[in-house]
């Protein structure tokens, strides 16, 4: 009988990347709160209006959390987190660079879509 392979190890950068990336797609949930009585005030709405934006984002981080792992086993999987990386950073640049509140919201959903996918694969 043939001896088992040994498994090779695992990198410790690309432990910490997906670290990180698990890390910023989770603080990515809760970074906006504080933050809607100035939002609500920039674009001459009340607070509970302008809350659409972290609803947009909980819901879609949360929803595609299922879709994660199998899109991984399709796809090798660090990869997709690089990907989903720089898409999700693509996205709140585009939060940054919105002017009016339907734009910041489907900023922050396309940031949920793109977040909610790291940590399962992670």
């Amino acid at each position: 009988m043939d001896a088992p392979k040994p498994v090779s190890a695992i990198p410790a950068r690309a432990i910490v990347f997906l670290s990180f990336a698990a890390f910023a797609s989770q603080a990515m949930v809760r970074v906006v709160d504080p933050l809607l009585p100035q939002i609500a005030a920039d674009v001459g709405t009340t607070i509970g209006t302008a809350s659409v934006v972290t609803s947009a984002y909980a819901v879609s981080h949360g929803l595609t959390q299922l879709f994660g792992s199998p899109i991984g086993e399709r796809f090798p999987k660090y990869i997709l987190v690089t990907l989903l990386c720089g898409l999700c950073g693509a996205a709140t640049l585009a939060c940054g660079l919105s002017r009016t509140l339907t734009e910041l919201g489907i900023a922050r959903l396309a940031c949920g879509v793109t977040a909610g996918m790291i940590i399962p694969l992670a």
